[in-house]
């Protein structure tokens, strides 16, 4: 890209907008480097939700197998009734947040990657044009 590198006219100048740069070319890094650890934890938390959805739903699928079995007022009853409760919270959070880490969301952070990584090179980009500018001044 072309620069109006012109419009600098003094080291002072180049000195600022190198600053600048230099600034949001280091949010830009650790932004980069949160995308991309974001990215590696995706597949990680994606495999545990679902093991941990999959026994959740082995267990509600055992209480709701040996429940009938047990006698209406039972202590044991009433227990596993309340247990069920919990596990289908459980479950429906476990589902949600499934649903955060499925194949857009994961395609969705591959691109804001990218974005990043060609914003990091458009700065790396004019700040050698800068600094050429600024050598020239000098």
């Amino acid at each position: 890209m072309s620069y109006s590198l012109s419009a600098l006219l003094t080291v002072a100048d180049c000195d600022v907008a190198i600053a600048m740069a230099t600034k949001d070319k280091e949010l830009l890094e650790l932004r980069k480097a949160n995308l991309t650890q974001q990215q590696k934890n995706h597949a990680t938390n994606s495999v545990e939700t679902t093991a941990e959805l999959d026994a959740v739903n082995l267990e509600l699928a055992a209480i709701a197998a040996f429940l009938p079995t047990l006698p209406a007022e039972s202590e044991s009853r009433r227990e596993n009734l309340i247990r069920k409760e919990r596990l289908d919270v459980k479950k429906l959070a476990l589902e949600n947040r499934n649903a955060n880490y499925n194949v857009q969301t994961l395609l969705q952070k591959e691109a804001e990657l990218a974005r990043c990584e060609k914003e990091l090179e458009a700065i790396v980009d004019f700040l050698a044009a800068v600094v050429a500018r600024k050598a020239e001044l000098a």
